[in-house]
């Protein structure tokens, strides 16, 4: 784990390998998984290795979680529906 965040009741993690892992509380789709059920164990987010994001920094808000990548880009779960989508 190279950084770690945490949200109202969600948190995430990243890896030295760019992956991401969120778990919590997803009612929202905060987790960015594509669903709105909590996840007790970490997971990784699926979104951002089929867009082969390099994440390295975790964000987590109220009900949302965001990725900064390697490349200065910003990955922010979205709900609905809930899934990772470029800011800018």
């Amino acid at each position: 784990v190279n950084a770690a965040a945490g949200g109202a009741e969600h948190s995430a993690v990243t890896t030295s390998g760019g992956h991401m892992f969120t778990f919590g509380w997803g009612r929202y789709g905060n987790l960015g998984h594509g669903h709105c059920d909590d996840v007790h164990v970490p997971q990784r987010v699926e979104a951002l290795v089929q867009k082969n994001v390099f994440a390295k920094e975790p964000i987590c808000g109220w009900r949302h979680s965001a990725a900064l990548t390697d490349e200065g880009s910003c990955f922010i779960s979205q709900i609905p529906p809930p899934r990772f989508k470029p800011l800018f």
